[in-house]
C-alpha cells in the first residue's frame, strides 16, 4: 500500500498532469469493461472452496478446469467489446488533447492486453485464495507495487521514447510475468490447478447462471463507478481526472487494504456454509465487518483532518479538486466496504440473484444521475456525493436481503453491528474534530499531534465500548501468546 502511494507522487512527477489525467481515464475504459474478472473470481472462488471443503481434490480440479475454459472464453469477448465499444467511446467521446491521441490510443492497446491476462490470471489466483495461502499472495502483491515503482524510474530516465506509451507497454510486461509467476507456483504446489482438457455442459451452466447474474452487478457497479471519471472528463476535461484518479488512488489502497483481509475470510466463510454452519458463518461475517470498519476509522482519522497537508507531502503540488475528492473517497470507503462479508455470504449460499440484479440498480443509477446534477449544476464534487448515496442503499439492501434468506432479523444486525460502529463513529469524530478544530502551530505540528490523539482516541474508544468481552479476552491471550514466543 505504501509502495503504491508514493509511486503515485512519482507517476505524477514523471507524467505530469495532462498525461496523468489521459491515463486515468483511459484505465477507466478498461476498468469499466473488465467487469467480467471480479464476477469470475467470485465464481472461481467459490466452486474451488467449496471442492477443497469437502476434501475432495478430483472434483476441485474439475472445477477449477472449468474455470480456466470459461475464463478464455469470456476474456476473448471482453477483448472484442473492448475493440469495437471500447475504441469507439475512446476516439469519438472523451475529451483527449489532438497531440496526445496517438499515445492515448496505444496505451489504451496496452491496457486492453493487460485486462486479457489478468482475466485469464483469476483462476490461479483463486486456487492461492481458496488455499488461504495469504503469504505468497502477499509477496506477489508486493513483487507488483514494487515492480511499478521501478519502472516509474526507467520511465523518468528515459528520452527516447512518448512516457505515456512506455508505462503502459512497461505494466503489460509486469502483468505479464505476474501471471507466469501464478501458473508456475500454482502447478508446483497444488495438485488441483494442473490444467487439463475438461467440459461439462451441466457444470457450465451452472456456472454460467451464477456468473451472468454476478456480471450483471459488475456491469452496474462499472457504469455507475467507473462511468463517473468518463462523465467528468466529457465535462471538465482531463485535468479534472488527474484530481479524481489521485484521490481515487488514495481511495484504491484503503479497499485494497479492506480487500485483502476479506480475501482471508471469504474462504472461511464459503467453508462454514458448505458445512451447515450457518451461525458461525453470520457471527464471523458481524465481527469482521464491525473490526475491520474500526481498523480503517484509525487509519483514515489522521487523512481525514489534515487532507491538503498530507496530500502536499505525499504528491510535492497538489492539483486542484483533489483535497475535496480525496475527502469524499474516503467516506465513500467506510460505505463501500459495510455490505462485502454480506455478498460473499450470497456467494456461498449462491442465492445472489437478487443483490446482484435489484441491489446493484442503486450503484447503477448514480450514472445518470450525476450527468441530470451536472446538467444543472456543474459542480465535479456533486457525482461522489451520488455515489455515496448510492452506495449507502445498496448496502442496506444487501442486508436486508441476507436477513431474508437466512431467516435473521435486521434488528440483530443492528445490535450487532450498526449500533458499535455508530457509536464508537460519533464518539471518535466528535472528539477528534473538536481538538482538531482548537489546535494550533504548524501544519506539521497539527499532523504529529492531530495524528496521535485521534489514534489514540479511537483506539480509547474502540477499547472501552466498541468490543465484546469475549472477543477483548481471545485478544489479549493471542498478543500475549505471541509476545511470549
Amino acid at each position: 500500500m505504501f509502495v503504491g502511494l508514493y509511486s503515485s507522487r512519482v507517476l505524477l512527477a514523471t507524467l505530469g498532469v495532462e498525461d496523468l489525467g489521459i491515463f486515468n481515464v483511459v484505465a477507466s475504459v478498461v476498468l469499466m469493461l473488465e467487469f467480467v474478472s471480479s464476477s469470475l473470481t467470485n465464481s472461481s472462488q467459490r466452486y474451488l472452496s467449496i471442492g477443497l471443503g469437502k476434501n475432495d481434490l478430483k472434483l476441485t480440479n474439475n472445477y477449477f478446469a472449468q474455470s480456466v475454459g470459461i475464463h478464455f472464453l469470456f476474456s476473448i469477448c471482453i477483448v472484442i467489446i473492448m475493440e469495437t465499444a471500447g475504441l469507439w467511446l475512446l476516439n469519438e467521446k472523451l475529451n483527449i488533447p489532438a497531440d496526445r491521441q496517438i499515445a492515448a490510443s496505444w496505451l489504451y492497446q496496452f491496457s486492453v492486453l493487460a485486462a486479457f491476462i489478468k482475466i485469464n490470471q483469476v483462476c490461479f489466483q483463486s486456487v492461492i485464495i481458496a488455499r488461504e495461502n495469504m503469504s505468497i499472495y502477499a509477496y506477489l502483491s508486493i513483487f507488483e507495487a514494487t515492480a511499478k515503482l521501478a519502472i516509474l524510474y526507467l520511465i523518468a530516465s528515459n528520452t527516447h521514447f512518448d512516457k505515456l506509451i512506455f508505462y503502459g507497454a512497461l505494466l503489460l510486461v509486469i502483468q505479464f510475468t505476474v501471471l507466469l509467476v501464478h501458473i508456475i507456483y500454482c502447478y508446483t504446489v497444488y495438485p488441483e490447478s494442473r490444467y487439463k482438457l475438461y467440459w461439462d455442459n451441466t457444470l457450465f451452466k451452472e456456472m454460467f447462471s451464477f456468473v451472468s447474474v454476478n456480471i450483471f452487478g459488475s456491469i452496474s457497479w462499472s457504469l455507475g463507478v467507473q462511468g463517473i471519471s468518463i462523465l467528468l472528463n466529457i465535462f471538465f476535461g482531463p485535468v479534472i481526472n488527474t484530481a479524481r484518479g489521485l484521490a481515487t488512488t488514495a481511495g484504491r489502497f484503503i479497499n485494497q487494504f479492506v480487500n485483502n483481509i476479506y480475501l482471508a475470510i471469504k474462504p472461511q466463510l464459503i467453508k462454514s456454509y458448505a458445512k451447515g454452519e450457518i451461525e458461525e458463518m453470520l457471527v464471523m461475517a458481524e465481527k469482521s465487518t464491525v473490526y475491520i470498519f474500526y481498523m480503517v476509522l484509525v487509519v483514515t482519522l489522521p487523512l481525514l483532518l489534515e487532507t491538503n497537508y498530507i496530500l502536499r507531502l505525499w504528491l510535492n503540488t497538489v492539483p486542484e479538486f483533489t483535497t475535496m475528492y480525496t475527502k469524499l473517497v474516503i467516506i465513500q470507503s467506510y460505505f463501500w466496504m459495510l455490505p462485502i462479508p454480506y455478498s460473499q455470504i450470497a456467494t456461498a449460499t449462491g442465492k445472489i440473484k437478487n443483490i446482484q440484479l435489484y441491489g446493484r440498480i442503486f450503484t447503477l443509477m448514480s450514472l445518470p444521475i450525476s450527468y441530470g446534477v451536472l446538467l444543472l449544476v456543474e459542480n465535479p464534487y456533486y457525482p461522489i456525493i451520488v455515489v455515496i448515496t448510492m452506495d449507502s442503499l445498496y448496502w442496506l439492501y444487501t442486508i436486508q436481503e441476507i436477513n431474508k434468506q437466512l431467516s435473521t432479523s435486521f434488528k440483530r444486525y443492528l445490535s450487532n453491528v450498526v449500533k458499535p460502529i455508530a457509536f464508537v463513529s460519533m464518539a471518535v469524530f466528535s472528539t477528534v474534530f473538536t481538538f482538531s478544530y482548537y489546535l494550533e502551530g504548524s501544519d506539521i505540528f497539527k499532523l504529529i499531534i492531530g495524528g496521535l490523539f485521534s489514534t489514540l482516541s479511537a483506539s480509547a474508544f474502540i477499547y472501552l465500548f466498541g468490543i465484546e468481552k469475549t472477543d477483548l479476552q481471545v485478544l489479549k491471550t493471542f498478543i500475549i501468546r505471541k509476545l511470549k514466543k
